[in-house]
């Protein structure tokens, strides 16, 4: 089936825990490994608990070749 443009649409899910790594870092580090691509929406979300919390994006992006 050919999907047209959507079919080189993909997403990248990054996360961390807060204290580990800064998830803007995460980005920008994964961007820098993929230059060629064009960026659709960055999407984040915030989860927590009593004793921590963690973050992550959902990177939507258009490219067909990407480094993981």
């Amino acid at each position: 089936m050919d999907l047209g443009v959507a079919g080189s649409i993909n997403t990248k899910l990054l996360g961390c825990s807060v204290f580990n790594r800064n998830l803007d870092t995460l980005i920008n580090e994964w961007l820098e490994k993929n230059p060629d691509i064009e960026v659709i929406e960055i999407q984040y979300a915030v989860a927590s608990d009593s004793e921590s919390f963690y973050t992550s994006a959902l990177i939507i992006y258009r490219d067909e070749e990407v480094i993981t």
